[in-house]
């Protein structure tokens, strides 16, 4: 029983018998006590002797740990401090060997199995490189999905900012003058100075009493039913009411139509 000092120092000080893990950990405790780099490894010390056409059977008694030290240019040199002389009192009994049997049962699994070279087993590599690729491009884009959240709210806020102005390219005066009288009905609409629901331009005009407002909607519906052309200057004159409509409204509500032009009030 190790009580309270430990299981290392109980091994060197007093019991001092015990597995190849107790001399190689106490070995690389004493280095280091020293300022020597030292470190464990734990493996497998299968005897090559047993080795059965190409196959070496790995028994669980054959686990083994060992010291590494590095030494400058030569790299980690193995240094195996377990000793092979039974502790007194202690009586080690070797392990029978294997079954020749159950061996000869085992290497016709693996032998059915077809085991592929090392080699040769790109297929493997291949999966797993690209099961890191995607779980790195996942892990990359989860860490950029604010950012891109972002780009997109500010692009949909530019796009819905710009939107009139788009639909104005490439079309013909007509158009163009019925887009600019959409827009100024939004914009009135905003303002809360809108036409009513089903109100005509002409209606509207009449309501509010303004004759700049008339000579636009006049001009609207000669755009709609007319088959001449319209004013050529009733889009300025649209472009002068949607800014008398959007000086009219508070400032508050001014900021957030800047900020947030699809904002309904």
């Amino acid at each position: 029983n190790p009580g309270s000092r430990g299981a290392l120092k109980h091994f060197l000080f007093e019991g001092k018998k015990g597995y190849c893990s107790y001399f190689a950990f106490s070995m690389t405790l004493l280095l280091r006590s020293l300022g020597v780099p030292a470190r464990i490894a734990v493996g497998f010390a299968t005897n090559p002797q047993d080795t059965v056409l190409g196959f070496n059977p790995v028994r669980a008694f054959e686990a083994h740990a060992w010291v590494e030290v590095p030494f400058g240019p030569y790299g980690w040199i193995t240094f195996d401090p377990t000793s092979q002389t039974p502790a007194p009192g202690e009586n080690f009994q070797f392990p029978q060997g294997y079954d020749a049997k159950d061996l000869s049962r085992m290497i016709a699994e693996i032998l059915e199995a077809k085991p592929q070279p090392m080699d040769g087993g790109s297929q493997p590599a291949n999966a797993a490189r690209s099961r890191f690729s995607w779980d790195q491009l996942w892990a990359t884009g989860a860490s950029l999905f604010p950012w891109l959240f972002i780009l997109a709210a500010v692009a949909a806020n530019e796009g819905w900012r710009w939107h009139w102005a788009w639909a104005r390219l490439w079309v013909p005066p007509r158009k163009r003058l019925l887009l600019r009288w959409s827009e100024l009905v939004y914009r009135a609409r905003r303002a809360k100075e809108g036409p009513l629901a089903g109100e005509t331009p002409e209606a509207w005009a009449e309501r509010t009493a303004d004759p700049e407002l008339a000579r636009l909607a006049a001009a609207v519906s000669q755009a709609r039913y007319a088959a001449s052309e319209p004013d050529p200057g009733a889009e300025a004159w649209a472009v002068d009411l949607g800014k008398a409509f959007d000086a009219r409204r508070t400032r508050f509500h001014r900021l957030v139509a800047k900020a947030l032009p699809w904002w309904p009030r």
